[in-house]
């Protein structure tokens, strides 16, 4: 998503400098922007000032002496949890006598991540679903304008992907926490299914040994097959029928949309971010959290051919308004405004469209 929203900003002019306290785990990643700094001192090489030294403290500190290094920036995005609000309320409360103002961009609900009142150190927030926005607005003060801006897609490579004759292939493409993920919901559903079908699951994670026993223990292990991480994984995807995504909550759901993209419909369970992106009767179906059985039955209908799959052109049209084109361009917009908007006080004085 940064690199996406990095890439739109700077291609309509802007500036945009990226800012994190350590290098990312997947260095590659930082080779995908123009500008990325570090600031935690340690990092740098620096001894820490005393035992026990707070790191939000230090990270301010780092935060605030590359900006007044690199000059002060018009805006700045605390993502991505609300810790970083109160991270660049210190850190840009002191770099000039009038402080940015701060946008949160969280990319799930509050909830997950914690410390939910330090959004209240931002001045405005991006919300990416309706749900999202809602639980921030219960969370921040009434006047701190809550903006819903979605996740971006890039489609200038997607390509659709075809359907398969015969047998009915079922998709998922995410992360192996069953915790939120919820395959073991999915994995009960079909196991009350029969008829012809097969499940590809692509990605990696904590519970991916305790999810391969659970298929075999369920009695569908033949019929699941396990592709693990791919860095490119809709590469991999020669033909499929449906997405599965059974989670007990989503911030989005970004990968609804890249399937939707491809022409490929979505079951997903009707959580924060599905239920936005999901349109039932048009691009897939929804069904109730928890609900094992309504799954079965919706699955079971797609197997033996009583329900039909929605058409593959309306799913790829339902995702236009999540194109990265539309979506950076709002953002642009809202940057635009908070940055002549009076915050602090004062109103903000920028050298320029910076980030």
């Amino acid at each position: 998503m940064i690199t996406q929203v990095v890439g739109g900003l700077t291609d309509l002019g802007h500036r945009v400098r990226v800012f994190q306290a350590i290098p990312p785990v997947y260095a590659e990643w930082a080779g995908t922007l123009r500008e990325i700094y570090y600031y935690d001192p340690v990092c740098a090489g620096f001894p820490t000032r005393y035992p026990g030294e707070i790191d939000l403290i230090r990270w301010s500190l780092g935060y605030r002496g590359a900006l007044e290094l690199l000059g002060r920036p018009d805006v700045i995005v605390a993502t991505h949890t609300p810790l970083y609000c109160l991270m660049a309320r210190l850190a840009g409360s002191g770099v000039a006598d009038v402080c940015p103002p701060i946008l949160s961009w969280l990319h799930g609900p509050p909830s997950s991540y914690g410390g939910e009142h330090l959004l209240r150190y931002a001045d405005a927030h991006l919300a990416i679903s309706s749900g999202v926005a809602h639980d921030i607005e219960a969370i921040v003060q009434p006047e701190s304008a809550v903006h819903t801006i979605f996740n971006p897609i890039d489609v200038s490579s997607v390509h659709r992907i075809k359907r398969p004759a015969g047998e009915t292939h079922f998709l998922y493409v995410g992360r192996l926490d069953n915790t939120q993920k919820r395959l073991d919901l999915m994995f009960s559903a079909l196991a009350i299914v029969r008829g012809p079908w097969r499940l590809d699951i692509i990605g990696d994670g904590p519970d991916m040994q305790n999810l391969q026993l659970m298929g075999k223990t369920m009695g569908i292990s033949e019929k699941v097959h396990w592709h693990g991480w791919r860095d490119k994984p809709w590469n991999s995807v020669s033909s499929v029928s449906c997405l599965l995504l059974t989670s007990q909550y989503e911030g989005f759901g970004l990968v609804c949309v890249e399937a939707l993209a491809r022409g490929i419909p979505v079951v997903a369970t009707e959580c924060v971010g599905p239920a936005e992106i999901v349109q039932p009767g048009v691009n897939g179906w929804l069904v109730p959290v928890d609900d094992t059985d309504g799954l079965a039955q919706i699955l079971q209908d797609i197997v033996s051919g009583s329900s039909e799959l929605p058409d593959a052109l309306a799913c790829e049209k339902s995702v236009t308004r999540f194109l990265a084109t539309e979506v950076v361009r709002n953002m642009e917009a809202i940057f635009i405004n908070i940055g002549h908007t009076k915050y602090c006080g004062r109103k903000t004085q920028g050298e320029g469209d910076q980030l």
